[in-house]
């Protein structure tokens, strides 16, 4: 099971997520509401969510992650999230001090708070609003304060627009993965209220993966060109992550069929990761 650190201002504050409250709730029949929470999210969802086609350009994007409780010790926090996982959930721990369970993610803020307040008299169940805005990646010019995410402007006779081409290229490698999971969790509200098949999802995910399987060789090419710009060797760790959790989830659902539960626990990891990675090169680019 994957546990992301999280270490981001925006996520964490006093050293632990905004809202949260005490652990400690119980587990009992939680199978039971999360089939319920789930069939409520696909009615609600598939009618107020707006979709945008895979492509275009996001000026921003605002994820909401359903939580349905803490614990303390890495065995507590796995027995929880095996039951989410059982019934329908993600069951993706986030470890901030205390393990974090995490149920769905939404796109949509009336979705979340909706199933939030349903089951908040009895579950711990909280909102983590992850709000990722479109990258203007800038490189440092020669002689300012060292950046060690995001390097220098490349040192010698580079062309002024040789950087901006550079910065276009390093940009459009950090916005690539933000386009890819807002399409994402417009294809799991789609494959909930059943206004697409499973194989339709699969074919549209396949493609994804043959997209960021180019735009990881882009990325290689510009780290092969410019290899003190640490910023590229972090990003393409982050790509290879991605590919390997989307071959998993394909190749899972394969073999057990349960497309739209993988596609959860993927999308939540992902979009942790992401914001994690661009908290960093924001803050330092």
């Amino acid at each position: 099971m994957k546990i992301v650190d999280l270490n981001t201002p925006h996520l964490i504050k006093n050293g632990r997520i905004r809202g949260e409250k005490s652990s400690g709730q119980t587990k009992k029949r939680i199978a039971v509401l999360l089939a319920i929470l789930l069939a409520l999210s696909t009615i609600l969802s598939g009618w107020i969510l707006i979709f945008r086609p895979f492509g275009h350009k996001l000026n921003s994007a605002n994820f909401y992650i359903l939580t349905l409780g803490t614990a303390t010790s890495l065995s507590a926090a796995t027995d929880l999230a095996a039951s989410v996982s059982d019934g329908g959930g993600a069951g993706y721990i986030i470890n901030d001090g205390e393990f974090i369970i995490t149920a769905a993610v939404y796109l949509n803020k009336n979705d979340a708070d909706t199933i939030k307040n349903r089951f908040s008299d009895e579950w711990d169940t909280q909102v983590l609003h992850l709000s990722i805005n479109r990258s203007r990646f800038r490189l440092h010019q020669p002689g300012t304060a060292d950046n060690t995410l995001s390097g220098s402007t490349p040192s010698g006779n580079t062309s002024g627009q040789s950087v901006r081409q550079l910065q276009k290229q390093i940009a459009q490698s950090l916005n690539f993965p933000l386009e890819v999971l807002n399409s994402i969790l417009s294809e799991i509200t789609l494959l909930d209220t059943l206004s697409m098949t499973e194989s339709g999802v699969i074919a549209q995910l396949s493609a994804k993966l043959e997209d960021t399987k180019t735009q990881k060789q882009t990325l290689t090419q510009i780290i092969i060109a410019n290899p003190d710009l640490a910023i590229t060797s972090r990003l393409s760790d982050f790509y290879l992550n991605f590919l390997e959790q989307l071959k998993i989830t394909l190749s899972i659902y394969n073999t057990s069929g349960t497309l739209s539960h993988r596609l959860r626990y993927f999308a939540i990891g992902q979009i942790v990761e992401y914001y994690a990675l661009r908290a960093s090169v924001d803050r330092l680019s």
